[in-house]
C-alpha cells in the first residue's frame, strides 16, 4: 500500500506547529545565552572588584612597609632610641622628633591608618593617625597596640590582626630589642561598604577577620575556601571571589549574595524574551494560520466542491442519456452508483 498523503489543511497545520516549535527553541536558546552571559558578567564584575581591592591594599601595605623600613634604618632619632641607653631627657627629646617624623607620614595617608613607636621597657607609646574617623579613640588604639605587639612569638618583624572597638586592624611592626616601629591600617573602614557583600581576610592558615558588617559566610566556610581556593558561584547562589595578596600571606575573600541578581524573574530582558515575545509570536502565527486558511484552504475547498458538483452533474446527465437509449433498445440497463452496464435482454 502506498503512503497515505496528508490533506492540505493538515499539512499547513503541521507546518504551523513546526514553526512554533522552531521559534520556541530559538527563544529558549537565546534565553540560556543571556542567562549565561549575565552570570558571567556578574561573576566577572565581582572578580574585578576583588582584584582592585587586592591591588590597592597591596600597594598601600607596600608603601607603609617602605616608610617603616626607611625610618628603621635611616631615622637618626629612632636609631638613638633603639641602640643607646638614653636618660629621660634625651629619650623625650628623641621621641619628640621621631613623633614629628611619624606625623609627616601619617598626614599623607588617605585612609584610616597610623604609625607608631613603642618602647616596651619604658611602656611608652608614640603614635600618629590620619584624620579619617574610626570607632576607637587614640588611647584605645594605643592600649590595644601594646598588647598586640608584646604577645605571641618574639620576632623581629610580623603582621598581626587587631580588633579594637569592633573594628579590625592590620598591624605591621619591626622590632629592635624592646623598641617597636610600625603601622596599623583600619581594614573595617579601608574598603567601601557595598550592599550584600561581605569582605573577609585570611592571614596565614587560620586567622580570619570578617571586616564587613553583613554576614554571608561563616568562619568555617571561609577557611574551607582558603583550602580549596575556589572562586565562582556556589550552590547557595553566592558569588565567591578570592584574591591572594603579594606582600604577605593573606587572602581577601569577597562573598556576595546574588540570589536576586541571578534570578530569572529579576531580569527584565529575560521576562521580555520568555513571556512577551513568545505570546506575541504565538498570536502572530495564529493569525498567519488563519490567513493561510482564508487564502489557500477556502479557495481550494471551494474549487474541490465545485469539481465534485460538476462531476455529479455529468454523471446524472450520462445516466439519463443511457436510460433514454435503453427505452429504444433491447438492452437491459444495470446501474449502480459507480458504473453503468448494458446487458442484452433475452
Amino acid at each position: 500500500m502506498g503512503k497515505k498523503q496528508l490533506s492540505l489543511k493538515k499539512l499547513i497545520f503541521v507546518y504551523w506547529i513546526v514553526l512554533i516549535v522552531i521559534v520556541m527553541v530559538l527563544l529558549l536558546s537565546y534565553s540560556s545565552i543571556i542567562i549565561r552571559n549575565s552570570r558571567n558578567a556578574i561573576l566577572e564584575n565581582a572578580h574585578t572588584i576583588a582584584d582592585n581591592y587586592g591591588f590597592q591594599l597591596d600597594k598601600d601595605i607596600t608603601s607603609m612597609m617602605d616608610a617603616v623600613s626607611s625610618m628603621y634604618v635611616d631615622n637618626i632619632h629612632y636609631l638613638r632610641l633603639s641602640n643607646y641607653e638614653l636618660d629621660d631627657f634625651e629619650w623625650v627629646g628623641s621621641a619628640y622628633y621621631l613623633q614629628n617624623s611619624l606625623k609627616g607620614k601619617a598626614d599623607a595617608i588617605d585612609y584610616m591608618a597610623g604609625m607608631f613607636f613603642y618602647d616596651q621597657k619604658r611602656d611608652s607609646m608614640r603614635s600618629l593617625y590620619s584624620s579619617y574617623p574610626s570607632t576607637a579613640t587614640k588611647l584605645e588604639l594605643d592600649k590595644h597596640l601594646k598588647v598586640i605587639l608584646t604577645e605571641g612569638a618574639d620576632v623581629q618583624k610580623d603582621f598581626r590582626f587587631m580588633v579594637c572597638s569592633g573594628e579590625y586592624y592590620l598591624v605591621y611592626f619591626m622590632r629592635s630589642r624592646d623598641k617597636y616601629l610600625g603601622f596599623a591600617i583600619n581594614l573595617s573602614r579601608y574598603f567601601p561598604k557595598e550592599n550584600n557583600m561581605q569582605i573577609s581576610c585570611i592571614y596565614q592558615q587560620n586567622q580570619v577577620a570578617k571586616i564587613s558588617e553583613i554576614n554571608i559566610l561563616e568562619k568555617d566556610e571561609i577557611l574551607n575556601i582558603k583550602t580549596k581556593g575556589v572562586s565562582g558561584i556556589d550552590r547557595e547562589q553566592r558569588i565567591i571571589s578570592v584574591v591572594q595578596l603579594k606582600t604577605l600571606d593573606m587572602m581577601l575573600v569577597l562573598a556576595r549574595d546574588s540570589k536576586d541578581s541571578l534570578s530569572v524573574w529579576k531580569q527584565p530582558d529575560l521576562l521580555l524574551i520568555l513571556i512577551l515575545i513568545p505570546t506575541l509570536s504565538f498570536f502572530f502565527l495564529l493569525i498567519l494560520l488563519r490567513n493561510l486558511n482564508r487564502a489557500i484552504l477556502y479557495p481550494v475547498g471551494y474549487i474541490i466542491q465545485r469539481v465534485h458538483e460538476m462531476a455529479q452533474k455529468d454523471e446524472k446527465e450520462f445516466v439519463m442519456l443511457v436510460a433514454n437509449n435503453y427505452k429504444k433498445s433491447k438492452w437491459r440497463l444495470i446501474f449502480n452508483s459507480d458504473t453503468c452496464i448494458l446487458s442484452h435482454f433475452y
